[in-house]
């Protein structure tokens, strides 16, 4: 592409790379990060971390970039907003190494980039939307191809979708009876002229496969620009949670799970084992059916108690607890344990 490419530019060309007439074209993978660096010193960051960033700044906003995480890299652009960073990958090996790679080298910039969160029920409204958007006849716009259910230490699974039409309530359902969680749906989206295949997943990453004249804009447009505000909008309920001192008075914000049923042994030691990987921790008290942990986030410092009774677990945050760090106990915990309901 021409040095001199601007985002306007940038997303014709997605338009034109990845149209229905396209032969042969590996898929768009998109990946979104609320950031706290600059670009510029993304190659500095990287190399402190055991990776490798080289940047180029084509217009305002806008960079091409190639990121490395060992022998593998990823080459694509950045766009960067305000409040968050989009990110496009363009594969030059096969597709799943190039997601891999640009997955795990964002992850690895914890907490300077965070990757979003949104719950499963979100990921399936939206599309319950994009299904109701103009639909005057009652005609199906979205059609499931396959989807992924996960649970926390597990590999994603991936299912086929029997049904020939999409179903919210059928969804829920199939989330609920193999007791995991909606990671990620494929699915192809048709309105009169409108059409995109694509893959959305509950961490925003998206994989963009072909589309219409301007499918990529609309993918754009009426998925990733949504998304993107459901995840900003989930970042704030998990802001400002600190423990704070107003005069004599402490004030907590603790967040509750509350089960379907009671925790067994073998619960607590699976709780125990992933908090502790995920985070820097210390046992308190454990005997059934109570453990009380003390976690700090090893990224940012923030801290948390985790105590979990017969049919609880609850956390409270103490006088760091960044909205980053937060978002990825919450998700760890319901990833673990998929009907819990937080309050």
């Amino acid at each position: 592409m021409d040095k001199e490419l601007n985002i306007s530019q940038l997303f014709f060309a997605f338009n034109e790379r990845y149209s229905r007439d396209a032969r042969g074209v590996s898929p768009l993978h998109i990946f979104t990060a609320f950031s706290k660096i600059s670009p510029e010193n993304l190659s500095i960051k990287a190399s402190e971390r055991g990776m490798d960033a080289q940047i180029k700044t084509l217009d305002e906003n806008l960079y091409q970039i190639l990121v490395t995480l060992q022998r593998r890299s990823a080459k694509g652009y950045l766009v960067t907003y305000d409040e968050f960073w989009i990110f496009f990958f363009e594969p030059t090996e096969s597709s799943t190494i190039t997601g891999e790679v640009a997955s795990t080298w964002i992850e690895n910039f914890y907490p300077l980039l965070s990757m979003p969160f949104v719950e499963s029920e979100q990921l399936i409204g939206l599309l319950e939307e994009l299904n109701d958007l103009g639909n005057k006849n009652k005609q199906e716009n979205v059609r499931i191809i396959d989807y992924v259910l996960i649970r926390e230490g597990e590999k994603g699974t991936t299912k086929t979708w029997q049904k020939k039409t999409f179903s919210k309530k059928e969804l829920l359902n199939t989330q609920k009876a193999n007791d995991k969680r909606l990671e990620a749906i494929r699915f192809e989206f048709r309105v009169e002229n409108t059409y995109f295949k694509a893959k959305i997943s509950r961490n925003c990453h998206f994989i963009y496969y072909t589309g219409g004249s301007t499918g990529f804009s609309d993918l754009h447009r009426l998925v990733i620009t949504s998304l993107i505000q459901i995840a900003q909008e989930e970042q704030k309920l998990f802001s400002g949670k600190e423990r704070k001192v107003i005069g004599d008075e402490v004030i907590i914000n603790p967040l509750a799970f509350v089960l379907d049923k009671p925790l067994s042994n073998l619960d607590l030691k699976e709780l125990q084992v992933h908090l502790r990987r995920n985070f820097s921790g210390a046992v308190i008290h454990s005997s059934n059916p109570v453990l009380f942990i003390s976690l700090i986030d090893r990224g940012d410092g923030s801290s948390f108690d985790v105590n979990v009774f017969e049919n609880e677990i609850r956390v409270i945050p103490f006088n760091k607890a960044t909205p980053e760090s937060f978002t990825r106990l919450y998700k760890l915990i319901s990833n673990l344990f998929p009907s819990a309901v937080a309050k």
